[in-house]
């Protein structure tokens, strides 16, 4: 039997960890898989449970979470509140598209500036080489995997990117060629999508090869983290960027093969949530061959709720389990994650535990199992873990927060959820164009958990006082994210001037650009200085832009608009170098922070022509 446990007291000793030596530390994310998905969080749908055996091994290893929330609805701000420390309402990215930069302090660069191998394996999302806001940037010390998250959609990339910091603190940065995946289609791919290299194997490959390299060094090598972050379940395509039922190899040889006429097009959805439980098999086997198993953390979760995306229907399978909403809600089933933490000989086995936790935690649980003292001052907004891990008493967190622009509540809107011990609310209201009040106790749900885990009984009108306290921590746990119409706080202070750069013929600008490897936007330019930009694909939130260019064609102003309402006023600086053309994007509401970086180079423009819109392989 699982025994329920909010905090006790197991043997664990904080004191006899910091004497040991250090352990290594391995965080496991699968991508768009629901809170239901999960075997011990499962309740089952009229077409049974996902098979998770790996993960219900672990939940008998280790500890599980009840009431563990990723940072966010979607991807991107959930990915940077594990990164960063910093919860949705200070994080800078709140959305899908913008990227880190130079005023984020990862945990990586905390745990390599105290000794430790810092590595990446699999999606960013979150910067490309060289913008600041890449893996290498943020401080891990090697990366192998898929920068893009549009690029991310494609299951089976004809390159993945790669860099490393060298001794001297220099970055070097390549692509490595997948050529079983060039050109990559369903027919090419043949049966089984074998002919072709999925990227879920590809990680696992370069996983154990790491852990390989870990056993020949022997105990003298540094303690590492490995973060290895996969792309399925989320939706995805063979060979681009689109989201249909996500493309894993093998499902002939999944344990639904039998019942595909019954599960239809979902048999892909139940592939991909066993293949990701397979793949954590394979992870956790290198470790014992390795025998890394005693001394690694390991640690399990998803980056946000179910997926409803790609042809995939969340309540197929339950994968909301018995929570409201799904990926992109603010209602506990867009954020609430599986958690399981498995740590031999000092995490008690087949232990369910109550305690709360968010992802914007996991930076000081890192750094508290490693026995660094490195934050300064207020330099995360989480709660360390550890305790609870070590069956040490531990107080219930404050509060856990959560925004989000375009909510599945309200599309057109923007929102805010807070969770006060087993009190849930959740609030919607316009766009804060006009700055604050945006929620209000008009628009304030109120929920109990404690009796009413799926939030259907809203019970604000009968609880003024809590909703009171929960508008006003709402407007005080946040600052300006200056994204989904948020008015600025006022101009930011101006830079030094750039230096002139060379007037750049106007006729230059227009054609096709490159983002992450990838041909996606089109740039026209017309004589009077007016542009039009399409994107292609999923390399920017928006689908068209337009605006101006000055008149010595080294900056391109422009206003652009996408799904959902999004809109998003944006600079670009155009620069010519060696032969290849970049530009350089930032919001205008952050002329500190850029986004996105573009280029063209000059092999391109030959082989593509001018102020042509083609395919995505141009």
């Amino acid at each position: 039997m699982l025994s329920v446990i909010a905090a006790c007291v197991l043997g664990g000793s904080l004191s006899a960890l910091a004497t040991a030596a250090p352990p290594n530390i391995l965080f496991f994310l699968a991508d768009d898989m629901g809170y239901g998905d999960a075997g011990y969080l499962s309740v089952g749908s009229v077409h049974g449970k996902l098979l998770t055996p790996t993960l219900d091994k672990m939940v008998d290893e280790g500890m599980s979470f009840t009431d563990a929330y990723a940072g966010a609805p979607v991807c991107a701000p959930s990915r940077c509140t594990l990164i960063t420390g910093r919860h949705s309402g200070h994080c800078t990215v709140r959305s899908n598209g913008p990227i880190l930069g130079a005023t984020d302090v990862g945990f990586p660069s905390l745990l390599r500036k105290n000794g430790w191998h810092t590595r990446h394996i699999g999606k960013w999302g979150l910067g490309g080489f060289h913008t600041g806001g890449s893996p290498l940037d943020l401080g891990f010390e090697y990366y192998y995997g898929q920068l893009d998250q549009g690029y991310c959609h494609n299951y089976y990339p004809d390159h993945m990117d790669s860099g490393q910091i060298l001794p001297n603190g220099t970055q070097t940065t390549t692509e490595i060629p997948i050529p079983a995946n060039v050109g990559a289609s369903r027919a090419s791919c043949g049966f089984d999508l074998l002919k072709c290299a999925w990227s879920g194997d590809l990680w696992t490959n370069e996983t154990l090869r790491f852990f390989r390299e870990q056993a020949a060094a022997g105990p003298s090598s540094p303690p590492w983290m490995l973060y290895l972050s996969y792309t399925a379940p989320h939706a995805g395509d063979i060979g681009s960027d689109g989201e249909g039922q996500p493309p894993v190899p093998r499902i002939s040889t999944s344990p639904y093969e039998s019942r595909a006429a019954e599960l239809g097009k979902e048999i892909g959805y139940a592939a991909a949530v066993t293949a990701i439980d397979t793949q954590l098999s394979l992870v956790l086997a290198g470790l014992d061959s390795a025998s890394l198993t005693g001394n690694t953390v390991v640690f399990f979760a998803s980056d946000n709720g179910a997926s409803n995306e790609g042809g995939h229907d969340y309540s197929f399978f339950a994968s909301s389990g018995p929570l409201n909403g799904f990926k992109r809600s603010l209602h506990e089933g867009g954020h609430r994650s599986p958690l399981i933490v498995r740590w031999p000989g000092h995490i008690a086995a087949n232990v369910v535990s109550k305690q709360q936790f968010a992802f914007y935690d996991f930076m000081a649980t890192v750094l508290a199992i490693a026995g660094v003292d490195a934050l300064p001052g207020n330099a995360t907004d989480g709660d360390s873990l550890l305790p609870t891990l070590l069956g040490q008493p531990q107080a219930q967190k404050a509060f856990i927060y959560h925004e989000y622009c375009g909510p599945n509540e309200d599309k057109q809107g923007w929102g805010q959820a807070l969770r006060i011990g087993n009190w849930s609310g959740v609030c919607v209201g316009p766009k804060p164009t006009a700055g604050w009040p945006v929620c209000t106790a008009a628009t304030f749900q109120l929920y109990d958990l404690e009796t009413d885990l799926a939030q259907a009984n809203d019970v604000s009108t009968t609880n003024a006082a809590m909703v009171a306290t929960m508008l006003t921590q709402m407007k005080t746990v946040r600052t300006n994210g200056h994204y989904c119409g948020e008015p600025g706080s006022g101009p930011a202070p101006p830079g030094p001037p750039a230096p002139p750069g060379p007037p750049i013929p106007l006729n230059q600008l227009s054609g096709v650009w490159l983002q992450g490897g990838k041909a996606k936007i089109s740039i026209s330019v017309w004589p009077n200085r007016s542009v039009h930009v399409m994107s292609q694909g999923t390399c920017c939130k928006w689908n068209t832009a337009t605006g101006t260019v000055s008149a010595d064609g080294t900056q391109i102003s422009i206003v652009a608009t996408g799904p959902d309402g999004f809109s998003t006023s944006e600079i670009g600086r155009v620069v010519q170098s060696s032969g290849t053309d970049t530009i350089t994007w930032k919001t205008t509401s952050e002329p500190d922070h850029h986004w996105a970086v573009w280029t063209k180079p000059a092999s391109l423009e030959r082989e593509c022509g001018r102020g042509a819109w083609t395919h995505v392989e141009c």
